[in-house]
């Protein structure tokens, strides 16, 4: 049997995008981006759990429509 697990990628993906977009503001707010590396590791974290989401959701779109 096949175990359907991109509701469960599309839930945890979108919690951790929006942890790393409070990190990002936090950091710009304090404006420590220009001593860390932490705002650029944390903008390619937003982008492969965007990623993540966007495939999960399409996943899980399909996996209904068939």
């Amino acid at each position: 049997m096949r175990e359907n697990r991109s509701p469960h990628i599309l839930s945890t993906s979108a919690n951790l995008l929006g942890l790393c977009f409070i990190v990002l503001t936090s950091i710009k707010v304090s404006k420590m981006q220009d001593v860390t590396l932490i705002d650029e590791t944390t903008a390619l974290a937003i982008i492969l759990f965007m990623t993540s989401c966007i495939l999960s959701f399409l996943a899980t779109s399909s996996f209904y429509q068939a």
